[in-house]
């Protein structure tokens, strides 16, 4: 595991490459797949559903390029960095909330924690320091 209070990685090398190579198949995917599904639903019209049902998909698909932007992407600079928030604490905030606006776009909204927890977690892994 992680060491939270000194920002030291208890892994061995060989793990920290197999997670930081395993969130960047995660961004990599995340960034093709959605985009790709935008690109085909505006501009071919390539999902054959009523507009309301091609409307969510868009929706989804925006909201995941959102977390992949906004979670993912942080995570993957703090993982290479040894586990260390090295992006500021103005960084920090701004991005609590916009993740807070991602939040609020998913679709099904009983199955998630409330709005202060998901702050409250997110706040835990950049701003503590």
């Amino acid at each position: 595991g992680i060491n939270a209070e000194y920002g030291e990685s208890q892994l061995t090398l060989i793990e920290e490459i197999a997670i930081g190579v395993f969130y960047w198949v995660v961004l990599l995917l995340c960034w093709t797949g959605n985009t790709f599904i935008l690109y085909g639903t505006i501009r071919y019209k390539a999902v054959k559903l009523d507009p309301m049902s091609v409307w969510l998909v868009q929706n989804l698909a925006v909201a995941d390029l959102g977390h992949g932007l906004f979670h993912v992407l942080p995570a993957v600079i703090t993982c290479t960095a040894g586990y260390r928030w090295v992006l500021g604490p103005e960084l920090c905030k701004v991005l609590l909330i916009i993740r807070y606006v991602f939040y609020r776009l998913q679709l099904i909204p009983n199955q998630r924690p409330g709005p202060q927890q998901a702050l409250q977690v997110s706040a835990s892994s950049c701003c503590s320091s």
